[in-house]
């Protein structure tokens, strides 16, 4: 893999996926987290036309796609960090977000009571840690199943008679 052309599709596609996350989350929630997988798939296409001999395996575009996840969490976490730390120092901010995370609970009591030591439990150090870190590790598995799908699909491998 030759890794000088390998880094920059992952970081203009990592980062691109993390603006598009970051756009679709408040409205498709949880399918925003496609774009992760769309950027893998087309980081290993890009690095497969861009290559000389034009041969990339699955393995290869896994490798690819799992940088380009890492390359898209950095953004998120950042924002995530900061926005944790406004709440925090901000009594107000901390109020409205609680509001608005109450508003969206499901009318279930038993549910109600999950979600509230979730979120009493993610409002903790090491919850917003773990937090961060399986959030790390989503963007970088789904990014590499892309980038696997994405050199599957390139169809340029060398095949040996």
């Amino acid at each position: 893999m030759q890794w000088k052309l390998a880094w920059k599709s992952a970081l203009l596609l990592g980062i691109a996926a993390a603006a598009l996350f970051t756009i679709t989350a408040p409205v498709v929630q949880m399918l925003s987290f496609v774009w992760l997988g769309v950027a893998g798939f087309f980081a290993a296409r890009s690095y497969g036309r861009n290559i000389a001999h034009r041969a990339i395996t699955p393995s290869m575009g896994m490798k690819l796609g799992a940088l380009t996840g890492l390359f898209a969490a950095l953004p998120i976490g950042i924002m995530l960090s900061a926005s944790l730390t406004a709440m925090r120092s901000n009594s107000d901010l901390q109020k409205k977000f609680e509001e608005q995370m109450h508003s969206q609970m499901p009318s279930d009591p038993r549910m109600q009571e999950m979600m509230q030591n979730m979120l009493s439990w993610v409002s903790t150090p090491q919850g917003a840690v773990t937090m961060a870190l399986f959030l790390l590790l989503v963007f970088v598995v789904l990014s590499a199943a892309g980038g696997a799908l994405g050199a599957s699909f390139s169809g340029r491998r060398n095949h040996s008679h």
